[in-house]
């Protein structure tokens, strides 16, 4: 059975409100890997996401540009993980996993069990991903990346 993941997203709540009057904007993409072999060489080369088949892994990648004339300061990239994925790894994030209410390393995490205990926070119960870029300078642009798997 095929799924096909519909992406929007608003980029406005993606960045921090003193970030976009620091004149930051953000571009999201979706992608999968894809292996091509050229002259015999087989390399994996990103592609936009079409149909994805669950157990299949996709890649957010957020791209920010600075193009205002002053550093922006503190900003911060956040990004909720649909319903219908199950977060696998990101670089540098700092993940969520009570609706975005607090972010922390996912090791660090915990999560209630039906019965009230307590057990270790997994990639399954991550609800959001969280990137604090500190400074970036004017013309100054980069990337920022999570993979996430279709249930």
């Amino acid at each position: 059975m095929l799924k096909k993941i519909i992406i929007s997203f608003v980029a406005s709540s993606l960045l921090a409100g003193a970030a976009q009057a620091q004149g930051v904007s953000l571009t999201a993409r979706v992608l999968q890997e894809k292996t091509v072999a050229e002259a015999g060489v087989k390399r994996v080369v990103l592609v936009p996401a079409g149909n994805v088949t669950p157990g299949q892994e996709v890649i957010y990648d957020l791209s920010y540009a600075n193009g205002g004339a002053k550093p922006a300061e503190q900003v911060v990239l956040t990004n909720p993980v649909p319903a219908t994925l199950e977060y696998v790894a990101g670089d540098s994030a700092l993940v969520s996993v009570d609706g975005g209410k607090t972010f922390a390393v996912l090791t660090s995490l915990k999560v209630a069990n039906a019965d009230g205990t307590q057990r270790p926070a997994a990639p399954k119960d991550v609800t959001h991903v969280r990137w604090n870029l500190a400074t970036i300078a004017p013309g100054a642009s980069g990337h920022v990346l999570f993979k996430a798997r279709l249930k």
